[in-house]
């Protein structure tokens, strides 16, 4: 071909030229032709364009637009249209209508006196109240309904991280004793439904158990939906050899740096876990017995019986859930914000009758395992949704439950309606930056502690001292030229002090929470259910009612 090359499609395809700050690149929607902009970009219609062809901020949401000439059209299907609520979303039932009487500021506007003051109250209620009441989770092996996932050989170290923290979080809601019949594990702030996922395939199979899923977006590719297609069944290692060796990964094997609070987790039974095996030599998944769907899992909690549910979710009496099933949701967004799901739970399946015709009959409620519901955790009625009141307890779960959603949650679990099916929780925290003073659960529990309202907000901005590094920039980074040994080596003795005071930071918020739960009926402790080298976010609230 000659000097010339043809142009691809897709560059000359007419592109929107509004610049996407946050994304650092241009809008990727298309353009009418000698436009420069999409219609939800476009500054002002033209002036010989048709004054109806303008585009107008939405009535039900000013955040988005839509086209004057379109509006009834688009006020019948917005998503933010205003529809009936379904009986367990009740506006701000968990968020008090307090007033945040002391704004929050950059932590560079406070002065250095202020903000040294605050680091040495800090560290001296952490040594007074939190130092070793923090619990470790000691090495377990891979919980077996993560198992068959967890060693597959071509899953990548980031998502082995994420199914190490769900299988710890598994254990120590077994370990609490909060793996129990006929429960109802909730988790909040699902996402994709990961945790509900396992924990379905680990308690729920032929127990009467069920999981909710609880999220306030609609969100693809969730996990819980294949709960419908492949129901929960037993299932567990038959080669004790095999599990015994994919056992070595359970070992949380440490391969980074890790605290001096973290030391026994490094070693069980005299194994130094930096020596086991790595990801990459996990065995083949054909040495793992075979069963009829890769996420059955088993749960060791004893029955009133004296059985363990070892043997009952392992017996090969046990007959599979129906073989087709299909759960109608319909999902819609509700007023001021409030995204909810009506579920009508008819669950059909296909059986045969004398003559050997099949025929489509209705199963009861109890044949569906997952439920999944859109509702801010800020509004959710936990008493009212239907899976809830079906079963005889609820187990809150949660991984990586941000900022002020934990005190969404906190009040959820212990709402008047609830609070006496309620079981336990097992809440990983994070992101204690997010955290809002106004409707924090455990204001008066610091308080007490003598921490005002403007050390609270200084204690909100060190908190990230845990996990943003040394505060630069990658492009601060680059520039800066190289520091000597000796200034490199104070500067990480600095970085060490700064993330130790915002881990301490942190485990004070996390503690104000626990002393909320004991309140209120709860043995509530703070556990550290995996490594730092895993997860930063490291630390979960256990919680067992008494």
């Amino acid at each position: 071909m000659s000097g010339e090359e043809k142009t691809p499609a897709a560059a000359v395809t007419p592109q929107c030229q509004f610049f996407v700050q946050r994304k650092k690149r241009l809008c990727r929607m298309t353009v009418k032709p000698g436009r420069q902009y999409c219609g939800e970009h476009e500054p002002q219609p033209n002036a010989e364009a048709d004054q109806m062809d303008k585009r107008i901020p939405c009535p039900n949401d000013p955040k988005h637009t839509c086209y004057a000439s379109k509006l009834l059209k688009h006020l019948a299907i917005c998503n933010a249209r205003r529809t009936e609520q379904p009986p367990y979303i009740m506006h701000n039932i968990n968020a008090p209508e307090a007033v945040d009487t002391c704004p929050r500021r950059p932590l560079g506007s406070y002065p250095k006196d202020a903000l040294a003051k605050v680091i040495d109250k800090v560290n001296h209620l952490y040594a007074k109240h939190v130092e070793g009441h923090i619990t470790a989770q000691p090495p377990r092996p891979i919980h077996r309904a993560v198992l068959p996932e967890f060693s597959e050989e071509d899953r990548a170290e980031s998502s082995r991280r994420h199914l190490r923290q769900v299988s710890a979080l598994l254990w120590a809601a077994q370990h609490a004793g909060l793996a129990t019949p006929r429960a109802c594990y909730v988790e909040l702030g699902a996402g994709k439904g990961q945790l509900c996922y396992y924990a379905a395939h680990a308690w729920c199979a032929n127990t009467g158990g069920r999981v909710l899923a609880v999220d306030r977006a609609p969100l693809r590719h969730k996990r819980d939906n294949k709960l419908r297609s492949a129901p929960p069944t037993h299932t567990a290692p038959s080669d004790n050899a095999t599990e015994s060796r994919v056992s070595n990964i359970d070992l949380q094997d440490q391969k980074g740096d890790v605290g001096p609070e973290d030391n026994q987790l490094n070693k069980i039974d005299g194994v130094d876990g930096k020596k086991l095996s790595t990801p990459n030599k996990i065995l083949k998944r054909n040495n793992i017995s075979n069963t009829e769907s890769s996420e059955h899992s088993t749960n060791s909690k004893d029955t009133g019986n004296g059985e363990t549910l070892d043997k009952i979710l392992n017996s090969d009496k046990i007959s599979r859930n129906s073989e087709n099933s299909n759960v109608i949701c319909n999902s819609k967004d509700g007023e001021d914000g409030i995204s909810t799901t009506e579920s009508n739970y008819h669950i059909t399946a296909n059986s045969k009758d004398g003559n050997g015709e099949t025929r489509e009959t209705d199963k009861s409620k109890e044949s569906e395992v997952g439920v999944r519901i859109r509702a801010d955790l800020a509004h959710l009625a936990l008493e009212a949704v239907p899976v809830v009141a079906e079963c005889e307890a609820v187990v809150a779960l949660a991984k990586h439950l941000c900022g002020v959603a934990t005190d969404y949650a906190l009040r959820c679990i212990a709402a008047p309606g609830v609070v006496s099916k309620t079981r336990g929780a097992v809440l990983a925290t994070c992101c204690h930056h997010r955290i809002e003073q106004a409707l924090y659960v455990a204001n008066e529990p610091l308080k007490e502690l003598g921490i005002d309202a403007e050390e609270f907000n200084i204690m909100l901005g060190i908190v990230s001292w845990a996990t943003c590094g040394d505060g630069r920039s990658r492009e601060r980074r680059l520039l800066e030229p190289p520091q000597e040994a000796q200034e490199a080596q104070e500067a990480g003795r600095r970085q060490e002090q700064r993330e130790e005071t915002g881990r301490r930071a942190k485990a004070l918020f996390d503690w104000g929470r626990v002393l909320w739960l004991r309140a209120r009926g709860f043995d509530a402790r703070l556990c550290r259910y995996v490594p730092r080298d895993v997860s930063l976010e490291n630390v979960a609230i256990v919680a067992v009612k008494r």
